[in-house]
């Protein structure tokens, strides 16, 4: 997805790549990418008969205590969503005291597991398209649905073909 390219972009680009961990571990989780929480509930001896029993959140936990360990032992720098979730509200307050609205998207900053449980999840946000920023453009999505003039051998801006 293009820039619009009218200079850097604002935090609504950020706000994304703050959380973007919770990929990983949902690449992980999610039925419909690795779907490992069966298999972990499994592992863990946890009852996976009864959804009463609550097998899905107990090996979510695991598997996020698991990836966290993972990157630690790696030495890697990894971000759990409780910290991520109080430096985004240090962010918004240093906004607010410089005169900013600090926008965000609720669904995009809430983090996989555990909402409720940190300081964004109680909290409404302004919905501010501000510029620049990402935006699709038509003509990329057909090129990249395999459309359009560059699927069909056409010219791109300056001349040039794909």
């Amino acid at each position: 997805m293009p820039g619009d390219r009218r200079g850097p972009l604002p935090g609504r680009a950020v706000q994304r790549l703050v959380h973007g961990h919770r990929d990983r571990r949902r690449n992980l989780a999610d039925t419909d990418r690795y779907n490992l929480l069966p298999a972990l509930a499994d592992r863990l001896g946890l009852d996976t008969t009864d959804d009463r029993s609550l097998w899905r959140d107990r090996a979510l936990v695991e598997l996020n205590v698991a990836v966290l360990h993972s990157f630690d032992t790696a030495g890697v720098t990894i971000t759990d969503h409780h910290t991520q979730s109080d430096r985004f509200l240090t962010h918004l307050a240093q906004e607010k005291r410089a005169g900013r609205c600090g926008p965000a998207d609720w669904s995009w900053i809430m983090p996989p597991m555990s909402g409720s449980a940190t300081g964004v999840f109680h909290r409404y946000y302004d919905e501010v398209e501000l510029s620049p920023a990402y935006v699709l453009h038509d003509d990329a999505v057909a090129r990249a649905r395999g459309s359009g003039p560059a699927a069909e051998g056409g010219a791109l801006p300056g001349g040039h073909r794909y």
